[in-house]
């Protein structure tokens, strides 16, 4: 008898460990309750020096008396203003002098369509062409550090897009690339710091300190990871597809993109035209009641082309396609996500 009772406790025992290990094989595995082990990041080196673009120096005539003048130029009064001359500010910067047009030198624009300041100028525009309803957020920075990233790190931290964006004081966000599936693939850097793998089985988009974006075709591109280190990675995303050729042509054949996911969706693209100037696109598909139809993976790579981009890069959509600005919600947001892209105020440097 004491025998028998011995079996069955070395039973029992054997069943409970089983259980046990299991549960914790399939909690690192799966993110089972949300307790996955916290990774550690590298931060990586910010170069010293990024690239800025200065405006081109005007040059005007020198003041030199015309010699055929009957006139002593100096028994000519001179005309003195009491008024104390308002400065002009000298743009710097990512975007220099280039945009005149942008920016807010007297006090900051804030309207429901439009904020702008000495820094940041952001203009988002509502489309509704050919069935198809989506949402332009046009962007010009004059720091890379005001455009960020969040991220959480376990289920339980995900919060829908306009949540994250308060959290964070956003005057524009937008879904970024779910990147907690992610844990065992993909090469992920959030505010200049790096998680620990680099394993690639999809496309990445790359922004760096110096405000250049790139994105890469994992499978054709030939990726020189030391090259990209020395350029300073400040964020990299994964998720893709990249939504145009090397050559910024419209591209038709996409990596890591199911059939039933290839054709019209809700999307969210994160695009690029030269260093400081972005957008942020939202279009919205046929689900939550939208009337929009959506668009195909090769629909969008011609939007972004029609509308000048340098690269563009899909992140995640469906439910998750959203755009908050300003207290403003545009998209879907039925879904949480576990980051956001978004944009602040910070002066420049």
């Amino acid at each position: 008898m004491k025998n028998y009772k011995k079996i069955l406790l070395l039973i029992a025992v054997d069943v409970l460990a089983f259980v046990l290990i299991s549960l914790v094989i399939l909690t690192y595995v799966f993110n089972w309750f949300g307790v996955h082990a916290e990774e550690q990041t590298t931060v990586l080196a910010r170069p010293t020096a990024t690239a800025t673009l200065e405006p081109t120096p005007t040059e005007y005539p020198s003041a030199t008396p015309d010699p055929n003048t009957t006139e002593n130029p100096a028994d000519i009064a001179t005309p003195q203003s009491s008024a104390t001359p308002t400065p002009t500010p000298t743009p710097s910067g990512l975007c220099g002098g280039r945009y005149p047009d942008k920016f807010s030198y007297d006090g900051i624009i804030s309207t429901d369509t439009r904020y702008a300041s000495e820094n940041v100028d952001i203009e988002v525009t509502y489309y509704e062409v050919d069935g198809v309803m989506y949402q332009i957020a046009d962007i010009y920075i004059q720091n890379i550090d005001s455009f960020l990233t969040k991220s959480t790190r376990s289920n339980s931290e995900k919060a829908m897009t306009p949540t994250m964006a308060k959290s964070v004081n956003a005057l524009l966000a937008i879904n970024g690339d779910m990147s907690i599936n992610s844990r065992d693939h993909g090469w992920i850097v959030r505010n200049g710091e790096e998680l620990p793998r680099k394993y690639l089985a999809a496309d990445i988009c790359i922004l760096y300190w110096d405000g250049v974006m790139e994105t890469y075709d994992y499978k054709n591109d030939a990726i020189d990871y030391d090259a990209i280190y020395a350029k300073g990675p400040y964020q990299v995303w994964y998720f893709g597809p990249e939504l145009m050729e090397n050559d910024g042509s419209v591209k038709t054949k996409f990596n890591y993109i199911k059939d039933n996911f290839s054709g019209p969706n809700p999307r969210t693209v994160v695009g690029y035209y030269e260093p400081g100037h972005y957008a942020f696109i939202v279009v919205e598909g046929a689900r939550d009641g939208s009337k929009s139809l959506g668009l195909s993976m090769v629909d969008l790579s011609q939007l972004c082309v029609d509308l000048g981009m340098t690269c563009a890069y899909n992140l995640d959509g469906g439910g998750s396609a959203t755009m908050y600005f300003n207290g403003n919600v545009f998209g879907h947001n039925t879904r949480s996500t576990s980051d956001i892209l978004y944009i602040i105020d910070t002066p420049a440097q």
